[in-house]
């Protein structure tokens, strides 16, 4: 914490994105880099990858629908909308 300072968000997204175009900081690519499967020799390690890509991208969808279905609820609430004066 020493070594922080207390930025508010727009100066945090301005410091960031000076330390991008310098080359510091957080990745530019915005994460972890992708592996190849081609490249890698080991095919229980390349099945292991390919179940956990899966498993992300059902885990991703059900998040997406929990969301949608939560926002379709919060409008379909009885009481007085937000349009109503």
């Amino acid at each position: 914490m020493a070594k922080c300072d207390i930025l508010c968000s727009n100066c945090h997204r301005i410091h960031h994105y000076e330390q991008k175009l310098v080359g510091k900081g957080p990745k530019q690519d915005g994460g972890k880099q992708t592996i190849d499967l081609d490249t890698i020799d080991d095919p229980l390690r390349v099945n292991a990858i390919k179940s956990r890509r899966k498993s992300q991208k059902k885990n991703r969808q059900r998040v997406r629908e929990k969301r949608k279905a939560e926002l379709k609820d919060k409008q379909n609430m009885p009481g007085p909308s937000i349009d109503e004066s």
